[in-house]
């Protein structure tokens, strides 16, 4: 980013704002600070209601999200790893059985592709840098059609797919390369002054991350 370029790795960008691209800072806010910084106020859909993407408080924000734990850990549904895999298999025969014209193709790919959210812009991302690079896309299929799940089901189980080695590499370069999310999610610093790298961090300083 320019702004670290010409400021280094921690620039003031408002009166009380300051970005920074240092995991290590990052890290140090997220365990120390108390408080979410007024970037939350920006999801508000209604002042009087609030919500979880909007809530500064800390104490309250966890405590509500430690009730959805339950949900997005999939503890709420019964073998979840085993269901996305038959609803994989599934989706293999329906693409085989009556989306076999280019056409049917074509508009299967356009929300993948044309979508929005962040799980389309992960894996439209993901994709793309993938099929743009011949030595990255040929050493990732050579290594799934490796795997042992492929001698008897055309789609990897989770846990082996875990296992590729090649794919994780590039999940994570191309997370690295392109966030599906980005927004400061800043921080506000402790009250009490800090330093950081000899630079002095007034109280109260909200602090983000340069995605």
């Amino acid at each position: 980013m320019l702004t670290q370029t010409l400021a280094g790795s921690l620039a003031r960008i408002g009166p009380n704002e300051l970005l920074d691209e240092d995991p290590e800072l990052v890290r140090r806010i997220a365990r120390h600070a108390k408080r979410l910084s007024s970037f939350k106020l920006v999801r508000r859909h209604a002042l009087q209601l609030g919500n979880v993407l909007q809530w500064r408080d800390e104490d309250k924000h966890f405590k509500f999200r430690y009730k959805m734990v339950a949900v997005y850990s999939g503890r709420e549904v019964d073998s979840p790893k085993q269901k996305v895999d038959d609803n994989l298999l599934g989706l293999l025969r329906l693409i085989e059985g009556h989306m076999a014209t280019r056409h049917s193709a074509r508009l299967t790919c356009n929300p993948r592709m044309a979508g929005s959210g962040t799980t389309a812009t992960a894996i439209r991302a993901t994709l793309l840098y993938m099929i743009t690079n011949p030595c990255v896309h040929a050493k990732l299929l050579a290594q799934i059609s490796s795997s042992p799940s492929f001698a008897h089901r055309p789609v990897a189980i989770d846990a082996e797919a875990r296992g590729l080695l090649s794919r994780r590499v590039v999940i994570k370069k191309r997370l690295h390369i392109f966030p599906p999310v980005t927004g400061t999610m800043a921080k506000e610093a402790p009250a009490e002054r800090d330093t950081w790298n000899k630079r002095f961090i007034p109280g109260v300083t909200c602090i983000g991350w340069s995605a």
